[in-house]
């Protein structure tokens, strides 16, 4: 839920800074979060056994706990866009 910026700054919502290898990354509003996407490249196949992405479907916009009971496979070069609220995980 980290983002990098350029410089660290102060702003209402704008929580939990920290530093990655001299880059300031900050957890922005949810409404900033809600905004974005991410991007998943798969570089190596993935399936149930070796990685492949566990999903709750709509819980990026009911915010609950659901379990991530979806699974996303992906072939080498395959490309996911997501929003990064999703509930996500992998093994």
């Amino acid at each position: 839920m980290s983002i990098p910026v350029g410089e660290e700054f102060s702003a209402p919502g704008w929580k939990n800074w920290t530093r990655k290898q001299n880059i300031p990354y900050v957890q922005p509003p949810s409404e900033v979060v809600g905004s974005l996407f991410a991007v998943r490249v798969t570089i190596d196949a993935c399936n149930r056994s070796n990685g492949a992405l566990l999903v709750a479907p709509g819980s990026h916009k009911t915010h609950s706990d659901m379990p991530a009971d979806t699974t996303i496979e992906g072939e080498v070069g395959d490309a996911l866009l997501m929003s990064p609220l999703l509930l996500h995980a992998s093994r």
